[in-house]
């Protein structure tokens, strides 16, 4: 077991309301996640996304240029997010990556994955959400068994993945991830307006950070080919049937 793989949780429990109503959005439905991959730009995916009953992305990806649309498609109807910009310096309590006004008039879930699924949480609904945009929280002791296999916190991708893939869905189509295995051509994991640092928490130190190779293998044991309308993009069926 790992230890202090999450940190410490103020209860917060969902009602079973709510997440019949999350699982009753999802059934028999086809849905599309799309991570933040550079090698996304170019693939012309647009359309074929936006074609999608419910389009998924993560964290701040939930707005996408206006120039990548093309490629990345438009829509966004459920963002996940671990809520650590609510305890990004000086932007406690401000919003400023979710301005919540705007999202509601496009987003129908928000869906969270916090570590500590309490005390973000319960500052994000009083402070910024205020009931405007219906709330669905993944469930903690599952996040945990799944923390403790790979052995380091999970990323918020992981989570997106293996939590949607429990739902009765028609069909999932996952698109824009690769486990950090492949790089565009100017060395970036991700679209340059996604996030600054491709780098971010790859774990150097020891216990701390992600382990994506760990999720990589996860993923693959859990979540790909465990179901037959599971469908991956082509780079990251590549990487899957490549990867030993």
């Amino acid at each position: 077991m790992v230890k202090n793989a999450i940190s410490i949780r103020i209860p917060y429990y969902e009602s079973e309301k709510i997440k019949l109503k999350y699982s009753n959005f999802l059934k028999d439905k086809r849905v599309a996640i799309v991570g933040p991959s550079s090698l996304l730009v170019g693939s012309n995916q647009g359309e074929y996304i936006d074609s999608f009953d419910v389009v998924i992305r993560q964290s701040r990806n939930y707005f996408i240029p206006d120039h990548l649309q093309k490629d990345m498609g438009s829509r966004t109807d459920v963002v996940f997010s671990s809520l650590n910009d609510v305890y990004d310096k000086g932007h406690y309590g401000t919003g400023i990556y979710f301005p919540i006004n705007k999202m509601k008039k496009k987003i129908k879930w928000l869906a969270m994955a916090a570590p500590n699924v309490g005390e973000r949480i319960k500052r994000f609904k009083k402070k910024i959400n205020k009931g405007r945009i219906p709330v669905y929280v993944v469930d903690y002791d599952w996040r945990l068994k799944i923390c403790e296999e790979i052995g380091r916190h999970t990323s918020n991708g992981i989570i997106t993945l293996c939590d949607t893939a429990k739902y009765d869905f028609r069909e999932l189509y996952i698109t824009g991830f690769t486990f950090y295995k492949m790089k565009d051509v100017n060395g970036w994991y991700y679209y340059k307006e996604y996030k600054p640092d491709p780098t971010k928490n790859k774990g150097k130190k020891k216990n701390r950070g992600h382990d994506f190779n760990a999720e990589f293998d996860y993923f693959k044991k859990h979540i790909w080919r465990s179901k037959n309308n599971i469908i991956c993009d082509n780079i990251l069926e590549r990487i899957l049937i490549n990867e030993k």
